[in-house]
This record gives C-alpha cells, structure tokens and sequence, in this order.
C-alpha cells in the first residue's frame, strides 16, 4: 500500500507523470483487487450522501491546488 501510495503521489509532480511503471503498478494493483474478493471492504453503495462527499473533497482539493500554485508561482 505504501508503495502504491507514493506512485499515485508521485503522478502529481510535473516531471514523473511520463514513466510507463508508475501507471502499470496502479493498474496492476486495481486488476489485483479486481481479482479478489472483498465485499465488506469494498462493498458500498452509492447514495446523495456519498456524491456530496466526494463533490465537497474534490472542491477542497481544487482550491488547495489552486493556492498553492498560486502561492509558489
């Protein structure tokens, strides 16, 4: 998990989004977890609350971003 963390963190840079082995472990650990069975984990449903959330996380992020790029221009 930890490396699959750093390689998702790491597609977030400018310089390091080129590299086919950061994309082909992100695959490879979502067709691992395609592969096995995990209905408590990953079993959810999707509901309002939940599409509120994730809008609410991805607004968050977007001003995050956006301060940041503009505080370190």
């Amino acid at each position: 998990m930890a490396i699959t963390a750093g390689l998702a963190t790491q597609l977030l840079t400018l310089s390091e989004n080129l590299y086919m082995s950061t994309y082909m472990v992100l695959g490879l650990v979502t067709a691992y977890l395609r592969l096995i069975n995990l209905p408590k984990i990953l079993g959810f449903r999707v509901n309002s609350a939940l599409i509120k959330r994730f809008a609410l996380i991805n607004i968050a992020t977007l001003v995050g971003l956006y301060t940041f790029i503009r505080l370190f221009k």
